[in-house]
């Protein structure tokens, strides 16, 4: 008799053997899952610009061919994807908005969060990317860039130099930087990312710091230099002057020894650059 059999010759039971192996039961698509996709496709690809109301919800209905409960379950979707907007009134309806940079930043930062990515992966991805960034802004900056790294730099000095400067001060010098810089290399998704990143580090330092002015005078030295290394054009400069200073940070995360729970860590307290 045809069929499967374990090692002793007997007939295996064909059902059980394929539901013990990684198979799913396919399910099909709620109704509400592809007026998202529509709707969706219909917005990204231009055919609703921002601005625009879409179609009444009867004539959706039609078109379509769903039900109202589906077609709201899509808006609400939609809504929390930032690509429309429900306005009341006489003109009241749903209308389609801009895509934000802080709705996919949010969406993002709360993945990391909701997974707990510990302190010493998110320093392990500056490591490198950050390198990567420098050496591009050394190649694509031009003088508003410059000047815009140029002032970061004298505002680290006068902080130096203020005996009412405290750690949230140097952080936020810290984080305006490292921003510049990704804006300076001219690509959207490094300064997206970075900004994602720079926030959930933040979040535990406001934790768990030990500041000391020496500290940030180091940090403003190594600020300094990546800013005249991107001047003088040198990436490669650039480059090893960034990961030198994320490679010190990452130093002090894995000495002090284990994963950082953003959420709910109860670690020893480590260095901040």
């Amino acid at each position: 008799m045809k069929g499967i059999y374990d090692r002793n010759g007997s007939m295996i039971n064909q059902i059980t053997h394929l539901n013990n192996m990684a198979f799913k039961k396919i399910e099909q698509k709620r109704a509400y899952q592809l007026v998202v996709e529509q709707l969706e496709e219909a917005i990204l690809s231009g055919a609703y610009k921002p601005g625009d109301r879409l179609p009444p919800e009867r004539e959706m209905k039609a078109i379509l061919g769903t039900s109202r409960r589906s077609l709201r379950e899509a808006t609400r979707v939609l809504e929390q994807k930032g690509l429309i907007e429900t306005r009341l009134g006489v003109k009241g309806g749903s209308y389609v908005k801009r895509p934000s940079t802080e709705t996919l930043i949010n969406n993002l930062a709360v993945l990391i969060r909701f997974k707990k990515v510990p302190v010493n992966e998110l320093a392990e991805f500056r490591l490198d990317l950050e390198g990567i960034v420098a050496r591009r802004a050394a190649q694509r900056a031009d003088e508003s860039d410059l000047d815009t790294l140029e002032k970061i730099v004298k505002k680290a000095k006068t902080t130096l130099s203020s005996p009412q400067a405290d750690f949230a001060d140097c952080q936020d010098i810290d984080r305006e930087f490292h921003l510049a810089l990704a804006a300076a290399a001219r690509n959207h998704l490094y300064a997206w990312v970075l900004k994602i990143v720079h926030g959930n580090m933040s979040r535990y330092f406001e934790r768990h710091h030990d500041w000391h002015r020496g500290r940030f005078q180091d940090h403003y030295q190594e600020m300094k230099e990546m800013v005249e290394a991107v001047k003088a054009r040198d990436g490669e400069r650039a480059f090893s002057l960034a990961s030198d200073h994320i490679q010190k940070f990452f130093r002090y995360v894995e000495g002090a020894g284990q994963n950082f729970d953003l959420e709910n860590d109860s670690s020893d307290k480590i260095h901040h650059l």
